[in-house]
């Protein structure tokens, strides 16, 4: 397994020296960039030697998504410019959470939501896949969202699809605060593409003697045969040390 961080072109650098294997940054705010602004930030990770090869944050939150109809003009726009970007950065995972934009309401309707959802993925698993980028569902908690809290619903709703390139991510906070078993992880199967770690309850870096049984999620990830890609994605307190403890020790429990 190959661990990452999640944070900006700016934290390569240091994401780098505290031994971390790759960068996991967002999306939207790469989609944002100017030509110019997308080539500098493309030099500095060249120079800094660091790649990424997960990206997050798929979409803004006010996106039309889940909660009010689908522009499938911008959508395909926004999904090619992605697919551009992030195969030049070498991503190889991109991630679909975004709670803001895949939110329902009941005025909207809900199962129209839902529905719209399950097109946008399609569309998305598409356009990246045709540069070998997996786009893997990222099931969020209650507190961030109402749509899709679990791996398993999220595979309920894989399931449902078509035949087409299909992915799911495994974020261990998020699982932890729905108190998802980690016996999801067989079920996922090959399904699996891409990984998120946290403490399960505060969401800071995790650590040898935090509360957390890291040791027992990399024992189930290795019983279902997942060699991929991890990102810590959480609260590191702005600690350089600690973030490099982190990293030893996610490293460590991944061999």
């Amino acid at each position: 397994m190959q661990i990452g961080f999640c944070g900006g072109f700016e934290q390569a650098e240091l994401a780098k020296s505290c031994g971390f294997d790759y960068l996991e940054s967002g999306i939207a705010p790469i989609c944002a960039m100017s030509e110019e602004e997308f080539a500098a930030n493309l030099a500095h990770l060249q120079k800094v030697g660091f790649p990424m090869l997960a990206a997050n944050l798929f979409l803004p939150g006010d996106w039309p998504l889940g909660h009010a109809p689908l522009d499938e003009e911008r959508n395909r726009a926004y999904l090619k410019t992605a697919a551009e970007r992030l195969s030049a950065l070498g991503v190889k995972a991109a991630v679909l959470g975004s709670g803001g934009a895949r939110e329902l309401n009941d005025d909207f309707g809900r199962e129209k939501g839902k529905e719209q959802f399950k097109i946008f993925y399609r569309q998305a698993a598409e356009i990246l896949g045709e540069k070998g980028i997996v786009v893997a569902i990222e099931p969020l908690c209650k507190k961030e969202c109402s749509f899709l809290n679990t791996v398993g619903e999220s595979l309920d709703l894989l399931e449902s699809l078509p035949e087409g390139p299909k992915a799911v991510l495994c974020d261990f906070y998020h699982a932890g605060q729905e108190n998802e078993p980690l016996s999801v992880l067989k079920r996922a199967g090959d399904l699996l593409r891409h990984c998120h770690i946290a403490h399960p309850i505060t969401r800071k870096a995790p650590y040898p003697g935090d509360g957390a049984d890291y040791e027992a999620i990399f024992r189930a990830l290795k019983e279902c045969g997942y060699d991929g890609t991890i990102s810590f994605e959480g609260d590191w307190e702005n600690n350089p040390e600690r973030l490099q403890e982190t990293a030893a020790y996610l490293k460590s429990l991944a061999k």
